[in-house]
């Protein structure tokens, strides 16, 4: 026996919220992975950052201790 009108309506309902259901898991799934890519991005540029900070006390940290090293070897073969 065929299925009635009733039945098939149940199914299609069925098939329709389990699309729905997994339509909205793939959407999360995806916006997921863009924000973990932005925020890899953004953890990249404040990396840069950082680094470019280090980088600049290291530069004056050591043209300092190279003036005063200079400063201390001239004063010291000035006597």
């Amino acid at each position: 026996m065929p299925p009635s009108e009733q039945e098939l309506e149940y199914e299609i309902t069925l098939a329709r919220n389990d699309l729905e259901a997994n339509l909205a898991e793939l959407q999360l799934v995806v916006r997921e992975k863009l924000d973990v890519r932005r925020r890899a991005r953004e953890a990249f540029e404040r990396a840069k950052v950082v680094a470019l900070a280090i980088a600049t006390r290291n530069v004056a940290v050591t043209a300092l201790a190279s003036m005063a090293i200079g400063f201390w070897w001239s004063r010291r073969h000035a006597s």
